[in-house]
Formats: structure tokens, C-alpha cells, sequence
């Protein structure tokens, strides 16, 4: 079952920007940390996983580090079921080697392998779909050209068509006026929607670091969110 709005900003309150949890517990609640201290946003050339270490497919150009970001309303903005970041994040300038960057991470260390708490793969805008088994379609108006790599997410009370799953790139294959098929890999055979579902889908995006390149988020590009 989904996370209530209220349950999962106040734990991002918490989290994030070092404000108490009231009324957990006892009135007061749980409590901010004494030092709110940073998270740390890192960049990664594919998805990370689940182990939690920040060093898997961490990006490796030269004058890359993990770009420190406060624990308060300086560095985060909550706001139903999900937080972004408040201010531009600015990563070291790219003086040697290269990373095609794909995935983005959120942990608790500078350095090392330290705790991965988050990884989200680069995806601009995501888009509602409905998958219907009967045609191994996914019903979706956002235009996608064949070959184009995508991932799906869960909706709130919804099931994915169960050939696809979270966390898995996949590829545009055929597509028509209202919607495409999809493949594995770029080119692959088709995949057979075994059931019907439906979710969101959107396209992944890349950033070719090389010489010269300043890799950086916009305030409010990362989206973290609980659904």
C-alpha cells in the first residue's frame, strides 16, 4: 500500500532538513539529529543497485568528487510525497578522462562506500501509461522514437504489466499513433506483456562528461519521491 502524503513528507522533514516527527512515540516525537551534518549527491554511468555501497558505477573522470548538501531548508525543499533540492548542485569540472553519467545517487558519505539511500536513473519527464497484454502495447502520447531507452515506475494503487519491472531499462521496439512495444535491448525481440497494468514511464537521459564539462542539477531538478 502506497505512503500516506503525511507520513512520507515528515519523514522527508526529518531526513532531509533535520525537522522533528511529532507525535511518534510521544509528543514530541522523533528527534532532529544535535548536528544536522550534509547528504551526499553522487553521479553514476549506470544503475547502482541494491547493495548500498555509493561506489557502484560511480562516475570515475578525473576531478570527480560527491557534492555535499545540507540537512536543512537550505538544501531541501519537501513538499507532498516528494523533496527536491533547494539550490543549484555543482559538481567538480571535468579536467581529465570522461563518465557518461545516467543514474544519480543520494548518500551518507563524502567518500568510500558509505550508505546509498537513493539512486534514480536521468529521466527529464515521466509520463502515465497503460499496458495492455492483449496487444504487448504500452498506451502512452509522449512520442517516443524507436530505440529509445525507458524505465517504468509504479503508480500509487497500480501493478505494472508483469513482463516489466521496476528499475530495468528497456527500449522502444514498434510504434504507432497511441503508443509502442518494447524490447530488452535496442533492437531486441519483443517483449510479451503477460498481464495488463499500468504505471509511469520515462525517457532516460545521459550527460557525456569530458574535458571542460561542469556536470550540475538545477534548484528543483532531482525529485525524490514516495509513492
Amino acid at each position: 500500500m502506497p505512503k500516506t502524503t503525511n507520513y512520507a513528507d515528515n519523514l522527508f522533514k526529518l531526513f532531509n532538513t533535520n525537522i522533528a516527527y511529532a507525535g511518534i512515540g510521544d509528543a514530541p516525537g522523533l528527534q532532529p539529529s544535535a548536528s544536522p551534518g550534509d547528504l551526499y549527491i553522487s553521479l553514476h554511468t549506470g544503475d547502482p543497485g541494491l547493495t548500498g555501497s555509493q561506489l557502484v558505477n560511480e562516475a570515475s573522470y578525473t576531478g570527480y568528487g560527491r557534492v555535499a548538501v545540507a540537512r536543512s531548508a537550505a538544501g531541501w525543499t519537501v513538499s507532498t510525497n516528494q523533496v527536491t533540492n533547494f539550490a543549484n548542485i555543482t559538481f567538480n569540472p571535468c579536467s581529465g578522462g570522461s563518465s557518461l553519467v545516467t543514474w544519480f545517487g543520494l548518500g551518507t558519505d563524502s567518500a568510500g562506500a558509505g550508505q546509498l539511500l537513493y539512486a534514480f536513473p536521468l529521466i527529464q519527464t515521466y509520463y502515465e501509461f497503460y499496458g495492455d497484454s492483449a496487444t504487448d502495447k504500452l498506451f502512452n502520447l509522449s512520442g517516443l522514437a524507436a530505440n529509445t531507452p525507458i524505465q517504468v515506475v509504479t503508480n500509487p494503487g497500480g501493478t505494472l504489466p508483469s513482463a516489466l519491472s521496476q528499475g530495468t531499462t528497456y527500449f522502444v521496439k514498434t510504434t504507432s499513433a497511441d503508443g509502442f512495444t518494447v524490447s530488452a535491448t535496442a533492437g531486441g525481440l519483443l517483449i510479451p506483456l503477460v498481464t495488463t497494468g499500468f504505471g509511469m514511464l520515462g525517457q532516460e537521459s545521459s550527460l557525456a562528461v569530458s574535458p571542460g564539462i561542469t556536470p550540475q542539477f538545477l534548484a528543483g531538478q532531482l525529485i525524490i519521491s514516495e509513492v
